[in-house]
């Protein structure tokens, strides 16, 4: 089973995140096969300044993703349970507005950028459904650091076939390893990556660290760090 909480690995699902979103701004696969064919293929890019990212998930990937943003000038809307921003929230700045798990197909369709970052639980799967995607604009793209299963990845696969989007970075899938009859591999408008978002050297060495600190904390009865709720799954 694989374990959900992101403590330490949310440092790099948030940079990989606009990454991604970089990634169709400035159409790299279009430069990628100008390269490959020798072509000097001149065009205008997107800036993702003024976009709209939409976050469904704003946990602590989500949170981080969402003041990335920012950075670039981007508008940040989000999904979560509690709707209400804290104090600590609104002075920061960072969310425009919060959308409730049952609004989702609100977010997408105002979102020219929507980031994935949920853990999986029984409400979260396909959280993203077939309606959820035929809300999104038809240049919107879709960015999956959270769990494959959140996605109604048929539908994502028909939306991107039919071009009803203009893309994917999946980083997650509903099998791993991606069987190699995935209608997935061949699809031009699809950045993937097989789950090594999180997998730095640096990652490795703060989860033992992490590690060493609990078994210290319990061996003391202290609170013990980065606990899983049971309940929520997450």
């Amino acid at each position: 089973m694989q374990k959900e909480c992101t403590a330490t690995h949310w440092q790099s699902k948030h940079r990989y995140a606009i990454t991604c979103c970089n990634w169709f701004a400035k159409d790299f696969a279009r430069l990628v096969a100008a390269k490959a064919a020798r072509k000097w293929d001149v065009f205008e890019v997107e800036e993702l300044r003024g976009k709209t990212l939409g976050v469904v998930g704003y946990g602590d990937i989500g949170r981080a993703t969402a003041q990335l943003a920012r950075a670039f000038r981007m508008r940040v809307i989000a999904l979560r349970r509690n709707t209400k921003l804290s104090a600590a929230e609104q002075e920061e700045g960072v969310v425009e507005k919060l959308y409730s798990p049952d609004q989702i197909e609100q977010l997408m369709a105002a979102s020219d950028y929507v980031v994935l970052a949920t853990p999986y639980t029984p409400a979260t799967h396909h959280i993203v459904s077939a309606a959820a995607i035929a809300a999104m604009k038809p240049t919107g793209v879709i960015v999956n650091v959270g769990r494959g299963k959140c996605i109604d990845e048929a539908a994502l696969i028909d939306a991107l076939r039919k071009q009803r989007i203009r893309g994917a970075a999946l980083d997650v899938f509903v099998t791993e390893p991606l069987p190699p009859d995935s209608p997935l591999w061949d699809l031009p408008n699809v950045f993937m990556s097989p789950h090594n978002a999180d997998r730095t050297k640096e990652f490795q060495f703060e989860s033992i660290e992490q590690f060493v600190q609990n078994a210290h904390r319990y061996l003391a009865g202290e609170e013990l760090l980065n606990v899983c709720d049971k309940a929520s799954g997450y």
